[in-house]
């Protein structure tokens, strides 16, 4: 058990007297929870419960692992016990449910040995899923679907239905009980009937005539709404009702009714879009239907089950099977749950199944929730701490913070005061800091984002390097809320020499350098790309004006087209415009001749190296690591499959992290508020205050309550309306995400410990930049500096230092001029090594040195094998073995009961043009062995054929690789260096050079000539000279090219692809 000082509240928390009562711990930020629950699990073993008859669910996995650490540290003097432990069931809920679905495959009904598909592969399969779907649903009921499409109007509308597909699983429903739900009732029609009725009678009294000739025209158009045969009539209508209240007399009766009725028709659209789109709702449920089918099978086709899977196949075992879900409520006498606010319907439904009355030990903070886009619901939390303080049950307050100087708590309680989001609670400062700090809370207010990034890094810089400072770069969070700010952030700290690492950004593929190569690759596949065409043309890989932009587009109707058919006279755009869109249209067209033949890192980096790229060491890092994912994508996809790929992973939430630059131990985190949950930072800054996110619903949406609902064409204005469901999920969803982003605010603020910065930016204020400036009662008009103290609702007062700037900082020293200088030191030169090189060597070792001296170091010289480019079938003989059986054949083995395979690709040879000239030659050599001494290295070689004919003198290589004729002519290079020394071996022997050599692919039947002609860069001589030298030198430099994809180290032992090329 623990040592530390616990308090009171912390001692109620961790006793095990009270363990066979329900419990929950609300846990402020700070207040150790992960501390109490280790400590409570370490006590219930000290009580004698057994380790084994304890399961605790952790969020993450990363939050498992770290109370299994710390478990065993408490009992490592008891070995027993610790072995017990190390069994014990500490996990997260996928993870349980993993355990437990494959000991009861077969009742649970799923592939004993199925595997957990991970985001990425779910995400991937989803979108093959939805396509399929779509294909097959449009194949059956095309004109009905075709006026899905129409009504929905919306190009993302198969993500829309993934994403309400992921949350109705979330929820724990399936589709059928989603089209059981029932439509939310709206106004009708009847309603504006009955106004009607009411305004034809009633009396127009004191309202003048054009009063009286207005509300006339109103009653008409009433008329017309009412008597409307359909709802598409009546959707015509009320665009032409011409009511306007204003031209009414107040205070009368009719006035009222006007004003009834002009509310009606606000609603009623609602209801008649429903009407109007009831068939294609019912086909959208049916997609949703046929999606669900296709997904299911493919998963179940390749053993996978995703995390959703997990949660649902648990749920229904337990459900349906009342032997199992009695055994497993008997095999744990406690559950302890961490992060409780954060579960989503179907998990607490789980819960609900395992659990045995006043067993379960909860812990959580409905303040603190804050992952609503993964289908939590903090009602759960809320519904069971309700519960328990009903039922009389354990209902414990730890609101202790031993994280955050006062200050700064004083700070959030004023901020966060009223907010519907988050629930009163006391933020009580309980840590013992070592020295006071006169201000630790800033302000910061810039007329623009750009100025207030600088000025962020400003004080940042203040913070690190003033003279009493003990802090670091990597003491510091950046935490924002949108991540379109990223950049400007970034840039600023940049400029500042501030060195920092980003968590979580917009993603690695919408950082600017990968963005302007994505979009390079759409315009090679696909140069009609307009959109892609002006990114790259406006980047800084070409670097064109807009000017000029505008006149390319002037002159026909896409972007691409023009670019093409561009003169070469400068008449049509400015000069210095010209040559550069001249180049570039040039290089374009040179890379879509050879863009299905060269990996497609190629034309990114001669795009790079031609336009003299200028980025930071992150963006060059982020470069690196796309242009290594090009490079492998080539091997195994076309471009145009590798494009789609990528707009798949760019239109897609899941975030690839950036490469970080060489050094970022101590740097700045840069990272989204999510990102930044559990961890805490001595200096925190919460940027971009004003900036918010997204909070409208996609066009077809779910909720727990509603069902699915979404946004159509209304054909009488040709824009969007929601239907009744989404109108419903709309309103809810604002309340929901406006009381989200209460708590996500409050949680960015606790995250700090000594020192707080808010900044945020713009003349109007919105969101949370609202709110910071309405609770501390702020000015941002006059430009100053100045400390003022504020009051908290507890009436405690603080301090904090308010920074209203009208334009950026100016730039400080660079850390190094601030720095110690380097301490001297004295070189040695290296001791001299020499006669380290081999004495014989074979032609393939010295043919594989010149394709590659890497490759040829790491599997002839270090004898590592690599992993194989190619799955082998099981029972079929390797590809070396086929090949050696080939060989034989060709040089006149028996074929006996040989392989058929292996006899048919031989007579491919015989009856081929090189094979019937070998079967009449005057002297033929098979499989000839040969010893020639070379620049003092014995070589040692077999030719597979060599044969006089017709006065020629003929080599012949076999070669079985699997591969097409294309790429057969692309591996020829490879080979070159072997057949030019087998032709000097062949010339030392007969006294005369070889006329031709070839190479012959069996499998596509391709031969192909290599050329002989003697050269002094790569002759034979030079490359044994240079295979001596990189031995001598121990020198065996990386030559990446083409062939990477197929070597064997490929991204394992070799670097290619992770480091930047020569």
């Amino acid at each position: 058990m623990s040592l530390t000082p616990f308090t009171a509240d912390q001692l109620k928390a961790v006793d095990p007297g009270a363990r066979h009562l329900d419990t929950c711990v609300v846990a402020g930020p700070g207040s150790g929870k992960t501390t109490v629950l280790v400590e409570y699990f370490s006590r219930l073993v000290a009580a004698g419960v057994d380790p084994l008859r304890i399961l605790t669910i952790t969020f993450t996995e990363k939050a498992a692992g770290n109370m299994r650490k710390k478990l065993a540290e408490a009992f490592h003097h008891d070995t027993q016990l610790r072995a017990r432990l190390e069994r014990a069931w500490v996990s997260t809920v996928h993870g349980f449910c993993t355990r437990l679905l494959k000991e009861n495959a077969i009742f649970a009904g799923v592939d004993p040995a199925f595997a957990v598909a991970d985001e990425r592969e779910s995400w991937r399969l989803q979108n093959e899923s939805i396509d399929a779907a779509v294909t097959e649903l449009f194949a059956k009921k095309p004109s009905d679907f075709r006026a899905l499409i129409r009504g929905l109007s919306s190009i993302t509308f198969e993500e829309a239905c993934l994403s309400a597909y992921d949350a109705m699983r979330g929820a724990g429903l399936t589709i059928d009980r989603l089209a059981a739900i029932a439509i939310p009732a709206g106004a009708d029609l009847g309603d504006a009937a009955r106004i009607l009725r009411q305004l034809q009678a009633v009396s127009p009294a004191g309202w003048n005539p054009s009063q009286r000739h207005h509300l006339e025209s109103i009653c008409r158009d009433a008329e017309r709404i009412v008597a409307a045969e359909d709802p598409l009539q009546a959707l015509h209508a009320i665009v032409s009702y011409s009511g306007n209240l204003n031209r009414c007399k107040r205070d009368t009766p009719a006035y009222e009714l006007v004003k009834e009725l002009r509310d009606l028709l606000k609603e009623l659209p609602y209801s008649l879009i429903s009407d109007l789109y009831q068939r294609e709702r019912g086909l959208l449920l049916e997609l949703l239907r046929r999606f669900d089918h296709v997904y299911r099978e493919r998963k179940t086709s390749m053993g996978l089950l995703d995390f959703a899977d997990l949660e649902e196949y648990t749920v229904r075992l337990l459900d349906e099977n009342a032997d199992a879900r009695a055994r497993l409520r008997a095999q744990f006498d406690h559950i302890l749950m961490d992060e409780f606010q954060d579960t989503n319907g179907q998990q607490a439904k789980l819960l609900e199944l395992i659990r045995r009355d006043d067993r379960f030990y909860a812990v959580g903070d409905i303040n603190q929730s804050i992952f609503g886009f993964r289908h939590a619901e903090p009602e759960v939390f809320r519904a069971f701490r309700d519960r328990v303080r009903g039922n009389g049950r354990r209902l414990i307050e730890l609101f202790a913070n031993f994280r955050s100087r006062p200050e700064i708590l004083r700070a959030v309680e004023t901020i966060t005061d009223g907010a519907a989001g988050v629930e009163p609670q006391p933020l009580e400062a309980s840590r013992q800091f070592s020295a006071a700090r006169p201000v630790c809370v800033d302000v910061i207010c810039a007329p623009e984002l750009t100025v207030e990034a600088r000025w962020v890094a400003h004080r940042i810089l203040e913070l690190i390097e003033g003279s009493e400072s003990r802090f670091h770069f990597k003491d510091v969070a950046v935490l924002v809320r949108n991540t379109e700010v990223m950049e400007d952030f970034s840039r600023a700290f940049a400029d500042f020499g501030i060195p920092y690492v980003v968590n979580r950004g917009k993603g690695f593929y919408e950082g600017r350098d990968v963005k302007d190569l994505c979009h390079l690759l759409r315009i090679i596949a696909n140069p009609t790309d307009e959109i892609s065409m002006a990114v790259v043309l406006r980047s800084p890989l070409v670097g064109a004006s807009d000017e000029a932009l505008l006149r390319l587009k002037a002159q026909g109707e896409n972007l691409g087209t023009s670019l093409m058919r561009l003169g070469s006279t400068t008449a049509e755009v400015a000069s210095d415009d010209h040559a550069r869109l001249i180049d570039f249209r040039d290089r374009l067209r040179e890379w879509r001749v050879r863009r299905e033949s060269v990996s497609f890192d190629r034309p990114l980096l001669a795009a790079l190296d031609g336009c003299g790229y200028q980025t930071d060491a992150r963006g060059w890092a982020n470069i690196e690591k796309f242009l290594a994912q090009a490079r492998e994508a080539s091997g195994r996809m076309s471009l145009d499959e590798f494009v789609d790929h990528l707009a798949l992973l760019r239109g897609d939430n899941l975030r690839e992290r950036d490469a970080p630059p060489e050094d970022s131990t101590d740097a700045v985190s840069m990272m989204t508020i999510h990102s930044a949950k559990g961890l805490e930072f001595p200096i925190v800054c919460v940027a971009a205050l004003h900036k918010g996110i997204e909070s409208n619903p996609p066009v077809v949406a779910f909720s727990r309550r509603y069902g699915l609902g979404a946004s159509w064409r209304n054909p009488a204005t040709g824009e969007e309306k929601d239907d009744l469901v989404q109108h419903a999920i709309r309103e809810e969803r604002k309340v929901r995400e406006t009381q989200e982003g209460e708590r996500l605010l409050y949680v960015a603020m606790t995250r700090a410990e000594e020192h707080l910065v808010l900044s945020f930016s713009g003349q109007k204020q919105t969101n949370w930049a609202k709110i910071v400036q309405k609770k501390l009662r702020l000015d941002p008009e006059i430009p100053r500096e100045e400390v003022l103290t504020r009051v908290s609702p507890r009436g405690e007062e603080w301090k904090f230092r308010l920074k209203v700037a009208d334009r950026a900082p100016e730039l400080m020293r660079a850390r190094a001029e601030n720095g110690a200088t380097a301490t001297e030191v004295e070189w040695l030169a290296a001791p001299s090594v020499s006669e380290q090189q081999d004495a014989n060597a074979t032609v393939t070792a010295v043919a594989a040195f010149a394709k590659c001296p890497r490759e040829y170091y790491l599997g002839h010289y270090l004898g590592y094998e690599g992993r194989p480019r190619r799955l082998e079938d099981a029972g079929e003989p390797s590809a070396g073995e086929f090949g050696t059986l080939v060989h034989r054949l060709l040089a006149g083995a028996e074929a006996g009961d040989a392989d058929p395979k292996a006899q048919a690709m031989a007579e491919v040879f015989r009856q081929s043009a090189l094979g019937k000239r070998a079967e009449r030659a005057s002297r033929v050599e098979r499989e000839f062995d040969f010893l020639m001494a070379l620049d003092g290295l014995v070589l040692r070689g077999q030719i597979d054929l060599w044969f006089e004919d017709g006065g020629e003198t003929v080599i012949v290589d076999y070669k079985t690789d699997t591969v097409t004729a294309v790429e057969a002519h692309q591996r020829a290079q490879d080979y070159a260096m072997q057949l030019r020394l087998y032709a000097l071996a062949v010339e030392r022997l007969t006294g005369r050079p070889p006329d031709r050599a070839w190479l012959h692919f069996l499998r596509p039947n391709t031969a192909i000539e290599v050329d002989l002609t003697p050269s002094l860069l790569d002759s034979p001589e030079q490359i044994v000279r240079d295979f001596q030298e990189a031995q001598e030198q121990q020198h065996f430099p990386l030559r990446e090219g083409a062939h990477c994809r197929r070597c064997p180290f490929f991204r394992d032992l070799c670097p290619a692809g992770t480091t930047p090329t020569a």
